[in-house]
């Protein structure tokens, strides 16, 4: 059985984080590289996302930059 991780932010932890939009470039906590924030492949905005180190990131959810922020809720889901 495969197991998929997720992550998961509530309402309140969102609604208190700065609002970004593709584009929006900022210093890496992990490089310190600046790198810039991309919508989806299919030009969906609901997920941004940051390239570091050949490695994509998770940059905003709904237009919030969840960079650097601990998700309320984590692990694997069994399919």
């Amino acid at each position: 059985m495969a197991k998929i991780p997720h992550i998961g932010f509530d309402n309140r932890t969102l609604s208190e984080l700065p609002t970004v939009e593709p584009g929006f470039k900022f210093t890496c906590s992990r490089c310190g590289e600046e790198h810039e924030l991309k919508a989806a492949d299919d030009g969906s905005t609901t997920l941004l996302f940051y390239k570091c180190s050949k490695k994509i990131y998770l940059g905003a959810l709904r237009g919030k930059l969840v960079i650097d922020v601990e998700p309320s809720i984590s692990g694997k889901m069994k399919l």
